[in-house]
């Protein structure tokens, strides 16, 4: 069977005694999870065998959801793995014009999805002189089809693409946002024939160029809303900023309605405190696990440019979003660029990586809805000056490895707008780091073969051809993209895909928990957050190490849960929410 198919499927103490949120409890200074076991066959508590449920040969049941699981997909060659984990598949060069004034936000990044839903992945390239897209992108001699897919109203001058179904019908649509023009919506008719839908959803003449978009339902209404990455210079040689008859801040809030139209809210986040922004990154999460989400914006504020601000953090409270940047210390300073997000602790809360000039952050939780820098101590350091890796980008968190912990990739490369030289040169080489069973990490990026001296912007690692192992995707500002296929291995993996009965198919927020006895692994399904102008299919993929059936627990968008015990690993999962 081809494994494709699964991916075009489109209480704790009493709070006075116990200061940490529910499923957690006080250890000295710090909030630590409440054990959780592993569910045996009867769905209770009991003990398991090498991490894994017993096998009872009955499949996975839920009362509100079914479970439909793939062909076992195991490696037929795991020797390639040890000596050479990644092998260079495909470069697509693009345009190779000059950069326009533009170039800070110019062409970065792509949308990775199963456009046609044929079960082979698709790539929309974002361009300045005209998007292209290539369908079957694994496929040798994979050509540009926009002339006849793409409608010519989407013009050119676009800085990013993120892939995402905002109509509920289960085919995938792009959002294109604008470097120095208006955003553009694409609808897909389900084969892959795109039309431009901007005006008759409401968003037409969104004045304000973008880097990007993040997609979640921030009312609880059951649909997709939109919070869109304006940018901003203080540089007026960059040209005048056009005007925009809607949003005054930098913070555009979209919120789409029941007719399919969106209508500006951005007035519920408070004014931000500068005129001119650059967002470079945003992230929708549940940052208080209370069921809605939250907004945290990242913003590449230079130390002399005081036109700009820190990044920010917006508490969703009814619907009305709080700045508490101070009070969860998220409230940094830094030229930021991408972010990565995920649970390296296993306390069922998001880290948070960042990319900046000369350093690398790693926010680390605390348990208790606030979070710390855990950058130097977990080993994530750089020597700008030695290696070269000045400037970051792109940021994902990811297992590589499939040994049951998340690892950090971080594209690099040159400012278009910068000297050059020595000090951050134009060609800069990426970084994976591999986490250590201590926590810490280890740089392997020059050994893998994937450090990829270039100006790289977007990355994201993704498993492209469904063998369980999760392939690496770049692209250079206005440049190549680079597809890295990962080599298989012996460990064990699963992914999953969700799909809601409401507009938001996809199930965009929730959150899948793998449980062993080894503990639990978490995943947020997200789009438009990783990778940097970007995106990828909104699947969650676990290392697991040797582990060969899991319990696994979907806590949807709504609140409710969905249990299955049993789960084979080495497999691609969908999980279809009853109505």
């Amino acid at each position: 069977m081809n494994v494709w198919w699964w991916l075009a499927m489109a209480a704790c103490t009493d709070a006075k005694d116990n200061p940490c949120a529910a499923g957690f409890v006080a250890v000295g200074d710090r909030c630590e999870p409440v054990a959780e076991p592993s569910l045996g066959d009867s769905g209770q508590p009991g003990p398991t065998d090498s991490g894994s449920t017993p096998d009872t040969g009955e499949p996975p049941v839920a009362e509100n959801a079914v479970l439909e699981s793939g062909d076992e997909v195991n490696c037929a060659d795991t020797t390639q793995r040890t000596t050479r984990p990644y092998r260079t598949v495909q470069r697509l060069e693009g345009e190779t014009i000059d950069l326009s004034p533009w170039d800070p936000i110019a062409a970065a990044g792509f949308a990775v999805a199963d456009f046609d839903t044929n079960g082979s992945l698709d790539l929309y390239l974002p361009q300045l002189e005209g998007d292209q897209l290539y369908m079957n992108v694994l496929e040798s001699g994979a050509t540009d089809s926009a002339s006849t897919r793409v409608p010519a109203t989407v013009g050119g001058g676009s800085a990013g693409a993120i892939a995402v179904d905002i109509d509920g019908d289960g085919d995938t649509d792009v959002f294109v946002p604008k470097a120095d023009q208006d955003h553009r919506f694409l609808i897909n008719d389900g084969a892959g024939m795109f039309s431009d839908e901007t005006e008759a959803m409401g968003l037409a003449e969104q004045g304000w160029p973008a880097v990007g978009a993040v997609f979640a339902d921030g009312d609880g209404d059951g649909d997709l809303d939109m919070l869109v990455n304006t940018y901003r210079s203080c540089d007026d040689s960059m040209g005048p900023l056009p005007e925009n008859p809607y949003t005054d801040g930098p913070q555009a809030l979209w919120e789409h309605t029941a007719d399919g139209t969106f209508e500006d809210v951005s007035t519920r986040i408070p004014d931000h405190p500068a005129g001119r922004s650059r967002l470079r990154a945003a992230l929708w999460m549940d940052a208080d696990r209370d069921g809605d989400p939250d907004v945290y914006t990242v913003s590449d504020r230079g130390y002399i440019s005081e036109c700009m601000v820190n990044n920010q953090f917006f508490r969703n409270t009814e619907g009305e979003y709080v700045d508490e940047s101070d009070a969860t210390s998220l409230g940094l300073q830094m030229e930021g660029m991408g972010i990565g997000y995920g649970d390296i602790n296993g306390d069922g809360w998001p880290e948070l990586a960042m990319s900046d000039m000369q350093r690398a952050w790693l926010m680390e939780s605390d348990g208790a809805g606030g979070w710390y820098d855990a950058t130097f101590t977990r080993g994530l350091t750089l020597e700008s000056s030695s290696d070269d890796r000045w400037s970051g980008w792109g940021t994902e968190m990811a297992d590589v490895d499939n040994d049951g912990d998340l690892d950090l990739f971080m594209a690099f490369g040159g400012l278009p707008d910068a000297p050059g030289g020595s000090m951050n040169p134009w060609l800069q080489p990426d970084q994976l780091w591999l986490q250590q069973s201590d926590g810490s990490f280890d740089p392997v990026a020059d050994d893998w073969g994937i450090a990829n001296t270039a100006s790289t912007r977007a990355a994201h690692l993704t498993d492209l051809n469904g063998d369980g192992w999760l392939d690496l995707i770049t692209r250079e500002i206005a440049g190549q993209v680079s597809i890295h296929l990962a080599n298989c291995g012996e460990a064990r993996w699963i992914r999953v895909a969700l799909t809601a009965p409401d507009k938001n198919r996809d199930a965009l927020g929730a959150r899948v928990d793998v449980i062993t006895e080894e503990g639990t692994q978490t995943r947020w399904v997200t789009q438009g957050t990783r990778g940097l102008q970007s995106s990828v299919p909104p699947t969650v993929h676990f290392g697991l190490g040797n582990t060969a059936t899991i319990d696994l627990r979907v806590t949807w968008v709504d609140g409710e849960t969905s249990l299955f015990r049993n789960v084979p690993t080495n497999r691609n999962h969908r999980i279809e929410r009853i109505p």
